[in-house]
């Protein structure tokens, strides 16, 4: 009889950021483009693999909408490209 597979997350729980309440509720998202977390690996010199997050720069930004003073959360590449229309 094969051993039993375990699909063993306990590992990624740090890379996650799902460890309290307040991060749960709140998505590292940006508002403008959508841009999220991305999962993939890191890879040493002898090729070995371990999971990894790719997190988006994000930033709290407050900014004129409709006339109005509005907190958003943005990329860097979004805040960038708010400042050359402007």
């Amino acid at each position: 009889m094969p051993p039993a597979v375990h699909s063993d997350l306990s590992g990624l729980q740090g890379l996650t950021g799902l460890n309290s309440k307040k991060e749960r509720t709140t998505m590292a998202k940006c508002d403008n483009c959508g841009k999220a977390p991305v999962f993939g690996n890191n890879v040493s010199h002898a090729k070995n693999r371990t999971p990894r997050l790719f997190r988006p720069n994000l930033q709290k930004v407050t900014i004129l909408e409709n006339g109005r003073r509005v907190q958003k959360m943005m990329c860097a590449k979004c805040i960038k490209s708010l400042s050359k229309i402007k």
